[in-house]
């Protein structure tokens, strides 16, 4: 009998060559598919990067602290203003959070620990100071594509390159329980103190509190990649009224 001839042998032949056919194709497919999510990815990312900024963000302990038992007992050591942190937001202002589950290693901030506890304090009751470093370390700190001494670095050069105290002081602008204040006075003292802001780099966001407005946060956008270089037009809205008060602790 002829091997070569036998239709099962033939037929087994025709199949092994059809499966090394789909094999070939399912990996030439695999290496294409690749390639397009890889592009894909990088003309996302850098979409991102380009539509994408910081918000430094500075609060105001005596607003913070309206209700005095929510807080620690030594708030009224912070009489000026506080940072809160920096946050990376994207353009249509949403925002990643937990990027990496990288944890903060609290040794690395040993250099500016006294720094961050004057001016990065947790006013809340039953907390520790790192607690709050923490958390922005996690939740903004990791999509920030810093080191972390970096991060914590870079917020506290903000800090002191726009003194929104010193700012407010020059203006005339000080607590006052009876008097309110206008968004275009406090951002005309913002701008004022430096000359390469405009009105588009500040967000002034209040709290309501008895049926009232208090000052709460002043938000400055900056830079993603740079943000102690280069300021960034905001694209967050302020939660203000036209008029707010500016208080300070309640006794």
């Amino acid at each position: 009998m002829n091997i070569e001839n036998d239709p099962l042998i033939s037929r087994q032949k025709q199949d092994k060559i059809f499966r090394r056919r789909l094999i070939s194709l399912l990996f030439l497919l695999t290496i294409i598919l690749s390639i397009y999510y890889f592009w894909t990815f990088l003309i996302i990312k850098n979409y991102q990067l380009q539509n994408r900024y910081m918000l430094f963000v500075r609060r105001w302990p005596p607003t913070v602290c309206y209700h005095p038992e929510s807080c620690i007992k030594e708030k009224n050591n912070f009489d000026q203003w506080v940072i809160h942190g920096l946050w990376p937001e994207n353009s249509d202002n949403t925002y990643d959070s937990f990027c990496t589950k990288e944890k903060l290693d609290l040794n690395n901030l040993t250099p500016i620990k006294d720094r961050l506890k004057k001016i990065w304090p947790n006013l809340l009751a039953r907390k520790t100071p790192e607690s709050l470093w923490i958390h922005e370390w996690d939740k903004h700190g990791t999509c920030t594509q810093m080191h972390q001494l970096d991060y914590f670095n870079k917020t506290l050069n903000l800090y002191y390159e726009y003194n929104v105290d010193q700012s407010l002081r020059n203006a005339n602008i000080i607590p006052n329980e009876s008097h309110q204040y206008s968004h275009e006075q406090f951002k005309k003292a913002l701008l004022l103190a430096n000359s390469n802001l405009t009105m588009d780099n500040y967000v002034l966001n209040c709290k309501r509190i008895d049926s009232n407005y208090y000052i709460d946060e002043i938000w400055l956008c900056v830079s993603y990649e740079h943000p102690d270089l280069l300021l960034n037009h905001c694209t967050v809205e302020s939660t203000c009224p036209e008029k707010f008060y500016y208080t300070g602790f309640q006794q």
